[in-house]
């Protein structure tokens, strides 16, 4: 059976992708495999002069700029290159992005909570002047709860928009991908056994 050829996307700042190689080494498949920098000048050439059979990725949720940059880059990928990724595209496009999340749900009259997207500070303040409290304050990029808060009045509410509007709200990265035979599960919806 011939080999099966992935690229592991990474980035400079996570060793995340370090779950991949694990999860191909609990794999009973015969695969070879590339660690290719996503955020690295030359990440395109890597891919295409290779003919792989899946891309797998673990988008960032350090920041929203790494975040937006794996987003464009797997849409190339994905939709220009036609390469199969893993996550899907738009797994990966929602995949801790709670304002893509919301127009996600929304689009398709899928119940959620009511989610305000406000990327206006004057915008954030208005609502706050003319809404009900408790709120819950969250960033568009983070996991873990961390960059949610709960503000139970206008007081802390101004106090929430002050900080994400000037040094922002911190953030972590997302799931855990340590679970077993991970690979197994992707590889069996991509490549017929």
């Amino acid at each position: 059976m011939e080999a099966l050829k992935i690229a592991i996307l990474k980035d400079h700042l996570s060793d995340d992708y370090r779950h991949w190689i694990i999860a191909i080494g609990e794999s009973e498949r015969n695969i070879n495999y590339d660690i290719i920098d996503i955020t690295s000048v030359d990440w395109l050439e890597k891919i295409k002069n290779k003919n792989y059979h899946l891309v797998l990725s673990r988008p960032p949720c350090l920041s929203f700029t790494l975040k937006k940059l794996y987003d464009e880059r797997l849409f190339i990928l994905f939709f220009v290159l036609n390469i199969t990724i893993f996550p899907k595209y738009i797994s990966a496009l929602v995949y801790e992005n709670k304002n893509a999340l919301s127009y996600l749900l929304k689009s398709h009259d899928i119940p959620h909570p009511v989610t305000k997207v406000l990327y206006q500070k004057s915008e954030a303040v208005d609502y706050i002047n003319n809404c009900t409290f408790p709120l819950i304050g969250k960033k568009i990029i983070g996991a873990a709860g961390l960059g949610v808060r709960k503000l139970n009045n206008k007081k802390e509410a101004k106090e929430y928009i002050d900080l994400a509007f000037s040094k922002g709200i911190g953030s972590r990265t997302g799931p855990d991908l340590r679970k077993p035979n991970i690979l197994r599960r992707i590889i069996s919806g991509v490549v017929k056994k």
